[in-house]
């Protein structure tokens, strides 16, 4: 299991700091996710797909989420596994429960009888924290989530530019998940809008504190 771990050896402290950011970052995902789910304007492409899955089966949103990014992992392991780190062994079994947890926690103060402005406001805070989640996750540098490799795989196989192969794909999960009941709507746009833009604003600020602990 070799391929799991960065070639670079870090003295086991390290390795520890890092799971633990990583982990950090992971939670922070999970509660913007719900965030975005809970707030009902329109949920991030990945979620609006596993939100049609939730509607047509028992298994709850982190559920469907935890037996996608699931079947996307065998995939990738027999397909191109050198993509697989603990990154994406750790995200396989954190993000679907952290997403059940969150909405539980956070569902009987956010939900549909809140003013839709509020609802605009918990999901542009939810947007927040996904952005700073990636951020942290990406610094850690212990592997990409299964849905993010799966573009980066498409693309490599297929030798299309990567840009539009995440482009076909964030619109086909879309279409598939608002056709099974999943909610598009303004949140879907504005994550697709300011997502990058504020990973971007995250990524030296999460760095500066992940670097101050791993040297």
């Amino acid at each position: 299991m070799d391929f799991i771990f960065n070639k670079n050896r870090i003295s086991n402290k390290k390795l520890t700091i890092k799971i633990f950011f990583l982990i950090l970052g992971l939670i922070h995902i999970g509660i913007g996710a719900a965030l975005f789910v809970l707030s009902n304007v329109g949920s991030d492409p990945f979620n609006v797909f596993m939100q049609g899955i939730s509607n047509h089966t028992i298994l709850t949103i982190g559920m469907a989420n935890s037996m996608v990014s699931l079947i996307w992992f065998m995939i990738i392991f027999f397909v191109s596994r050198k993509y697989i780190r603990l990154g994406t062994v750790f995200s396989v079994f954190i993000l679907g429960p952290m997403i059940d947890l969150a909405m539980f926690v956070f569902s009987p103060i956010i939900n549909n009888e809140l003013p839709f402005s509020m609802r605009i406001i918990t999901m542009l805070i939810g947007c927040n924290i996904i952005a700073f989640g990636v951020a942290v996750v990406y610094n850690v540098n212990l592997g990409m989530v299964p849905n993010d490799i799966m573009s980066v795989m498409i693309a490599e196989k297929t030798k299309f530019q990567f840009r539009w192969v995440r482009i076909t794909y964030d619109v086909s999960i879309v279409v598939i998940g608002f056709l099974m009941g999943g909610v598009f709507g303004i949140g879907t746009i504005v994550c697709a809008v300011l997502t990058g833009p504020l990973i971007q604003f995250f990524m030296p600020i999460s760095k500066k504190y992940i670097t101050k602990y791993i040297t």
